[in-house]
């Protein structure tokens, strides 16, 4: 049996892929490397494997490589930072009342699994690396690249979805940050363009600085600069609290 999988399963599923990969691409599928099944058309990739390809997971009907799986067919496509990216987007919890999905496409321990039984495949170098630093609580791809760019800097690896009170189910939640330091970081996206969003936003930052919080806002103009701004002014605020 023949399963969707590689690029066009991931497309499927939703997931963030750069263009490069995505522009032109064909039908990928994947089946026996005994199987006759060979399409002449130029549109269309088979990928051959040994072993017979779980086909029990559907998606919209049709079968697909399971999310977990799917983490390391594309290991071969994308960079590391594409990878973890996308396995952020994979173990994310779903915002209730936004999206259909009740769970996660599949958990961090899963990923794991399939990485460590995947052998001889191309690009699992990349995914071993990438999957050290998935991290359950990137709500956007921009939000996993921020966390990418303060630890490649020399900071600490912040506390995604940072509540302002823990103990409070209803606390503003910021999307990371530094409890210690009291230094929490928000990416606005276009979605936080709308008045009601951006009221919304004002009222969560402005509980964050009447409890003595430091905020800093991020947005698509950082992400194209790799948040090179944002990066000296989380260094300048830890910096100014270390020489206290």
């Amino acid at each position: 049996m023949v399963r969707v999988s590689h690029i066009t399963a991931a497309l499927l599923h939703g997931l963030p892929l750069p263009k490069r990969v995505t522009e032109d691409s064909p039908l990928h599928l994947t089946g026996r490397s005994s199987s006759h099944f060979s399409p002449s058309d130029p549109r269309v990739r088979l990928h051959r494997l040994a072993e017979v390809p779980d086909c029990s997971y559907r998606l919209h009907g049709i079968p697909v490589t399971a999310p977990a799986e799917l983490f390391v067919e594309l290991a071969r496509y994308l960079t590391v930072t594409e990878l973890v990216v996308v396995g952020d987007q994979l173990v994310r919890t779903p915002r209730a009342g936004l999206e259909s999905r009740p769970r996660a496409w599949c958990s961090w321990q899963e990923l794991e699994l399939s990485v460590g039984s995947a052998r001889r495949r191309r690009g699992i170098t990349r995914a071993r690396q990438a999957l050290q630093f998935v991290r359950v609580g990137a709500d956007s791809p921009p939000e996993t690249r921020l966390r990418l760019a303060l630890m490649a800097a020399g900071l600490p690896e912040p506390q995604l979805q940072i509540p302002l009170d823990p103990r409070d189910p209803r606390s503003p939640v910021g999307d990371a940050g530094y409890r210690r330091q009291r230094l929490v970081m928000q990416y606005d996206g276009e979605h936080h363009f709308t008045p009601e969003q951006q009221a919304r936003d004002q009222r969560r930052n402005a509980q964050f600085q009447a409890a003595g919080w430091t905020v800093l806002l991020a947005n698509r103009v950082d992400l194209r600069e790799r948040f090179r701004s944002l990066i000296a002014r989380v260094e300048t605020h830890l910096g100014a609290l270390t020489d206290q």
